[in-house]
């Protein structure tokens, strides 16, 4: 305590607020120095600490009928703050603890070695939250407690429970809050109450009124749902949602944990239907997706299989197939079509003129508006000569064309670690790649005369001549990438998920899964929360004008926020 009473007594700023003084010491957020020991980084970390703790104080206050109680003679609490990795390793970090008077001590991680201000302020924020759940415990101290000196915390349930409770809206809470419900059916008095996870019943009393005059009768509306007058939570049918698609966690396994860990039985059937209906309200917005893809000026195409059951009586799925279009670093739209013919890419793209990139499939040629141009992808004609490798390794034309075709790809990265503008990488790539795919089309005209044409090699060197046209055009748009990985890596969740929801139900579910689909990928690209965005836009959805459905795609709902 002797090394905790050194760092407290160096202390100099603080700051007050109605129930608490905030006692600490301020240090530069770039070197660390501060008065012979570390303190806070930021006097904003204090600000947020500050107002965290004063609405603990109120939620306790109200939840717990019990004051926090008063130190000194001001009546607030004093709460010292400080770098806890300043005093013995004994304590841990972070800590708290209280001095002989009850005085409490609370210790908030700081990392010295932060490139940027902003980068430790976020921890510190993150840090602040989660302590201000564990400080203030209204209970007695444990009696079995060796150290008398130390306050015991609330358990791990409770501190989250307060989180999810006090600090709802703010992004920093631990990550594990979501999983723990408010219980106001039980009172925070019990040493031993654990807060765990499970389902409650919400009851909400809407209050009718009548006129004296004309006898009229009114109500206030019940709230939007997801599914009207459904017994389900809007947050229970998004994990439901979620948890499949985003999760590829099937309805059955869904349904046995339910039933397993929270006793709840919920027929797969309701399951089922609650996705459905997700999927139905999100169509509207994915139909905003795909306008907004078709004035884009390049596009990635991709396409995959997908089982479908066709309730026909012949025992056997049938094969669909989702098509997948979307832009690199923005959104993308999942199309659910029975066959693999060039009608679906054809009617999807209408006449748009743009720049696409897909891989050699022949139902991509001849579609889009006369001046569409179409691109190859270079991982593809890789891929090929890397087959012919593991066929032969000792194949030496193979293995040159490998190498040749990865000079291509460590211009783009190098790019990238630059930092480049989509019109300097162009201009990297003329100057370094382009004798590079001279000297691929080269070798590949000298190995077709000397290879046979159904080996692995021959195959290899006969896809990359088909497609060269398309995949010399790489070279001559700033914003083509060279190949089309991106596409490929959001069709992954699909093949996924294929291996553990097994197929669609029906043809008619298609389009809605294919929906969802959209946009727990363009959530995922776009790093937006999915759960949280389905949350905010799907209640009332289907109530929703056209203008306004418009406003709530993922890329717009995302930027509004910003």
């Amino acid at each position: 305590m002797a090394n905790l009473n050194a760092v407290i007594s160096q202390l100099h700023e603080r700051i007050e607020s109605d129930h608490f003084i905030i006692v600490f010491g301020n240090r530069n957020a770039v070197s660390g120095a501060g008065l012979g020991f570390r303190g806070v980084r930021d006097r904003r970390l204090v600000l947020i600490y500050v107002d965290a703790l004063e609405r603990l104080y109120d939620a306790l206050t109200r939840l717990a009928r019990r004051r926090p109680p008063a130190v000194g003679d001001t009546g607030k609490t004093v709460v010292y703050v400080f770098d806890s990795s300043d005093v013995p390793p004994f304590f841990g970090s972070p800590f708290t603890d209280v001095d002989p008077e009850g005085v409490p001590y609370i210790g908030l991680q700081a990392r010295s070695n932060d490139p940027t201000i902003e980068a430790a302020f976020q921890r510190a924020r993150a840090d602040a939250t989660h302590e201000a759940t564990h400080v203030f415990n209204f209970r007695e101290r444990h009696p079995h407690d060796p150290y008398t000196s130390s306050w015991v915390w609330f358990d791990e349930g409770t501190a989250v429970f307060l989180e999810r409770y006090v600090f709802a809206g703010n992004p920093d809470t631990l990550r594990y809050a979501m999983n723990w419900v408010d219980r106001p059916d039980v009172s925070l008095d019990d040493w031993d109450f654990r807060y765990e996870s499970g389902w409650f019943v919400r009851v909400t009393k809407r209050e009718k009124r009548a006129c004296g005059k004309c006898s009229r009768i009114a109500m206030p509306e019940l709230a939007p749902r997801i599914v009207e007058k459904g017994l389900a939570s809007d947050a229970v049918v998004i994990d439901t949602v979620v948890a499949k698609y985003g999760d590829h966690l099937p309805l059955y396994r869904q349904q046995a944990i339910l039933e397993r860990e929270a006793g709840v039985e919920i027929s797969r059937a309701t399951l089922d239907g609650w996705v459905m209906r997700v999927g139905e309200l999100l169509q509207p917005a994915v139909a905003v997706m795909h306008q907004d893809l078709l004035r884009a000026s390049y596009l990635q195409a991709d396409e995959t299989t997908v089982p479908v059951q066709m309730h026909d009586k012949r025992g056997a799925d049938h094969q669909a197939y989702l098509w997948q279009y979307g832009k690199p670093g923005g959104e993308t739209v999942f199309e659910f079509q029975l066959g693999r013919g060039r009608e679906s890419p054809k009617k999807f793209l209408g006449e748009w003129e743009g720049i696409l990139q897909t891989d050699g499939y022949q139902a991509y040629d001849n579609i889009g508006g006369p001046q569409m141009v179409h691109v190859g992808c270079w991982a593809h004609a890789r891929r090929k000569f890397v087959d012919a490798v593991k066929v032969n390794p000792q194949d030496a034309g193979a293995i040159n064309m490998v190498t040749r075709m990865d000079a291509l790809f460590l211009v783009d990265r190098q790019a990238r670690h630059e930092q480049l503008s989509a019109d300097e990488r162009l201009a990297l790539r003329r100057e370094h790649a382009d004798s590079w795919v001279t000297e691929i089309h080269d070798e590949c005209l000298k190995l077709r005369a000397v290879v046979l044409p159904k080996s692995t090699l021959g195959q290899a060197v006969t896809y990359t001549l088909n497609m060269w046209p398309k995949l010399r055009r790489c070279f001559d748009y700033a914003e083509v990438e060279l190949s089309n990985n991106l596409a490929e890596n959001s069709m992954r969740p699909v093949a996924l998920g294929r291996k553990n929801w097994l197929h669609v139900g029906s043809a008619q579910s298609g389009p809605k899964v294919a929906a969802i689909l959209s946009v727990v990928e363009s959530c995922r690209r776009l790093d937006v929360p999915v759960k949280e965005y389905l949350l905010a836009v799907l209640p009332g959805m289907a109530r929703r004008k056209l203008s306004e459905v418009a406003l709530l795609t993922p890329a717009r709902w995302a930027a509004s926020r910003n």
